[in-house]
């Protein structure tokens, strides 16, 4: 019953900042190498420096990304005993009227996706959309070579 409360509220906390159905919200999408140390000058999403400019999603790729997130399926728990290390390489930036709401990190490493409010962790979930996933990135980066990897690797 917790796992369910649980991913119950993952999933309406991530919907009900994500939607992006009005005119003045927009997501905003970037790459990350989460293993580089970011430079003062560097652009970073939540301490991660980013690899790409940031990218808007098409209403297509919005619609794919919610179909992603409402799936209760896509949700997992796993064993806090795990050691893999959260190492994000897609932020999704969700802004209203300019402003910065939330920011969601996929992780494809860990299969983990992890929800900010500026610098502050709500949430974080494993998935099981792994192909679902790769191919929204791959649709906004088309030539990332470690999307690429990824994918011909679950062919």
């Amino acid at each position: 019953m917790k796992r369910f409360f649980y991913f119950s509220l993952c999933i309406i906390a991530i919907l009900a900042i994500c939607c992006c159905t009005r005119p003045s919200e927009t997501a905003t999408v970037y790459t990350l190498a989460p293993f580089e140390k970011p430079y003062t000058k560097d652009f970073t999403i939540c301490g991660y420096k980013t690899t790409s400019k940031g990218k808007i999603l098409t209403k297509g790729q919005t619609s794919a990304l919610k179909k992603i997130i409402g799936k209760k399926s896509n949700y997992r728990f796993i064993d806090s005993s795990l050691k893999t290390p959260f190492a994000p390489h897609i932020a999704f930036e969700f802004n209203e009227n300019n402003k910065l709401k939330k920011t969601l990190l996929v992780g494809f490493n860990s299969k983990e996706w992890q929800m900010y409010s500026s610098d502050s962790l709500l949430f974080k979930s494993y998935y099981n959309c792994s192909k679902e996933l790769l191919i929204l990135g791959l649709s906004i980066f088309p030539n990332d070579k470690y999307l690429n990897t990824l994918y011909n690797t679950i062919k």
